[in-house]
């Protein structure tokens, strides 16, 4: 799928799983009618497929495919197709850790450096302005973003998620006071998905 359609398809998702959007007032309840909106929106933005599940407290609503995973084949999308996922997960990783400091296991506040003293990074600015939570949900943490060679796991193998956060090492280095500048860092989301996994046994 070209990567232009990845993003509205990223975009769309996020579009409708953020309650505080005005706009969304004016989307139909009703699943059919919903359904309608969004492949309308699909046929304006011109994408081609997608899948959608609409969820509500424990009940499954609707999930499926709409559009196609292949145009020139004419295959429609169905459960078995696959997306590249890419950094919707975020809002996964974000929802867990906010479970987390709802559970008080950490706080947004807590310094990375109390939290996992194993992840190695370097601020120069930690005796006034530590590494926290907030700064890893945010990209304030003034992290850089992983390098092209360690963006895809050439390996063959599952890799413990502590080994990924140290082959990102190079790219832990504050670059400037945590908290006044943001820069995208997937990094700081895979410490994130560490501290997750150290904290949520």
């Amino acid at each position: 799928m070209h990567s232009k359609y990845r993003w509205h398809i990223f975009l769309f998702i996020i579009f409708f799983t953020q309650p505080q959007l005005k706009v969304l007032a004016q989307i139909p309840q009703a699943v059919p009618a919903l359904i309608d909106s969004v492949e309308k929106i699909m046929e304006k933005k011109k994408i081609p497929g997608l899948l959608l599940s609409l969820v509500k407290d424990d009940s499954v609503l609707f999930s499926g495919g709409l559009g196609y995973a292949n145009i020139d084949k004419q295959e429609k999308v169905n459960e078995h197709s696959l997306f590249r996922v890419g950094s919707i997960t975020k809002s996964l990783v974000s929802l867990a850790v906010l479970k987390l400091v709802k559970e008080k296991k950490f706080s947004l506040d807590a310094q990375l450096s109390q939290l996992a003293k194993e992840v190695p990074f370097v601020n120069q600015w930690s005796a006034t302005d530590p590494i926290t939570i907030t700064h890893l949900l945010e990209h304030t943490a003034g992290f850089d973003d992983m390098h092209f060679n360690q963006l895809y796991n050439q390996e063959g193998k599952e890799i413990p998620i502590i080994e990924r956060v140290k082959k990102d090492a190079k790219s832990l280095n504050a670059r400037w006071r945590p908290g006044t500048r943001h820069s995208y860092s997937n990094p700081s989301y895979v410490i994130l998905g560490y501290l997750i996994e150290k904290f949520g046994e």
